[in-house]
């Protein structure tokens, strides 16, 4: 029982970061500005899903990109 109440602990203390960083993400003014463009982009076949993430995910890192 002890061992499965610290592998929830483990499992929730990771489920916690990802939401945080998920909401720090979205919420982030830069790439909200960019998720529009960025999504047309994926969506129209200009930019594969992977290279829209990566675009994102560099305009949060660094936002004067």
């Amino acid at each position: 029982f002890e061992e499965q109440r610290r592998q929830q602990a483990h499992h929730w203390m990771y489920e916690t970061i990802e939401q945080r960083l998920r909401d720090d993400f979205f919420a982030d003014a830069d790439v909200e500005a960019a998720q529009a463009e960025v999504e047309d982009a994926v969506l129209e076949g200009r930019l594969s899903s992977v290279a829209a993430a990566e675009r994102l995910l560099s305009v949060y890192r660094d936002p004067s990109e």
